[in-house]
């Protein structure tokens, strides 16, 4: 539909916290039955905000929450918004509002805070998404634009152990890596509108080399589960060379099928004379990636595909260095 392309596009250059804010707000104000429903998820109740509806940005004493709003009995409620941001007002907030309810929604999972109710986003679009057929045109559109905005993205029928959410599939990756014992690893979740993967950071001949592990939705390879080194610069010139030595010769594992360039493409055998310096991503076979995408498949057997892809890429690359 024309309008969900255009949200899409809206997507792409609104989508920053205070965008995600302000269409929110909008939508909140000009659509009683999505509010009934934004507000029950919210909080856990029906809460009808008096006559003066929302207020955005509420600035009190340098604090300026991003929806406040008070009931017909004078009860007051506030909603703090983050999609990346981890710059938490809690504690300024509690004592700021002492008696004000308080939501926390975040494009990322966060622990329970006592006296907040802690929500994901994604939680709000796969509610929005079981009611797509009776959704207003506008809420239809929010949809498409919550989804793009904070990275909601659906691997196929994947079956991973709880994986209802993209972060949840972060938690698997994060599973994966603990299950390699080659060496000690150092973990952070990278979860964008582009990819869900694992920054891992290793030491290696006395330096420190980073790789990502995760699905890069932006590639055009039939398998976009990927481990990949994504700037040669950024590593040691020994293992460098040894790397683009794996690539050169085409090297495939059980798991793993032959590195391929940011552009997707095999590496040719004199890549080491080319002065090649961008990534090198080592592919999840294709027979594999069906597996994780086959519902039938156990969750056991997918968490185990993960892992033994992981485990052998770097098995891989000690052996080179």
């Amino acid at each position: 539909m024309e309008e969900n392309h255009f949200a899409a596009l809206l997507a792409q250059r609104f989508c920053k916290e205070n965008d995600l804010s302000d269409v929110t707000w909008a939508l909140l104000e000009s659509d009683v039955a999505f509010r009934q429903l934004f507000l029950t998820w919210a909080f856990g109740r029906t809460i009808e905000p008096n006559e003066d509806g929302f207020v955005r940005e509420y600035a009190q004493a340098g604090s300026r929450p991003d929806f406040y709003f008070e009931d017909a009995d004078g009860a007051s409620y506030l909603i703090e918004v983050k999609i990346s941001d981890r710059q938490m007002h809690f504690e300024q907030y509690d004592a700021q509002f002492p008696d004000a309810e308080k939501a926390f929604i975040a494009a990322y999972p966060y622990q329970a805070v006592n006296g907040w109710h802690v929500k994901h986003w994604q939680e709000l679009a796969d509610r929005l998404e079981a009611q797509e057929g009776t959704l207003s045109a506008e809420a239809a559109a929010y949809l498409v634009y919550l989804k793009e905005v904070i990275g909601y993205k659906e691997l196929q029928s994947m079956n991973v152990r709880d994986v209802q959410y993209l972060y949840d599939f972060g938690e698997q990756l994060d599973a994966a890596v603990q299950k390699c014992t080659r060496m000690e690893f150092e973990v952070r979740q990278s979860n964008t509108r582009m990819e869900c993967a694992d920054t891992v950071s290793f030491e290696l001949d006395g330096t420190t080399v980073k790789a990502k592990f995760g699905a890069f939705f932006y590639t055009e390879h039939p398998s976009f589960i990927f481990v990949w080194f994504d700037d040669l610069a950024d590593v040691s010139a020994a293992l460098s060379e040894k790397l683009l030595a794996l690539a050169a010769a085409r090297r495939e594992g059980a798991y793993f099928s032959a590195p391929i360039d940011d552009d997707c493409e095999p590496f040719s055998a004199d890549v080491a004379k080319s002065g090649y310096s961008g990534g090198i991503s080592f592919p999840l076979k294709e027979e594999h990636f069906a597996r994780l995408c086959d519902a039938s498949v156990s969750a056991d057997e997918q968490q185990e595909i993960l892992a033994r892809f992981f485990d052998e890429v770097m098995e891989a690359v000690l052996e080179a260095a």
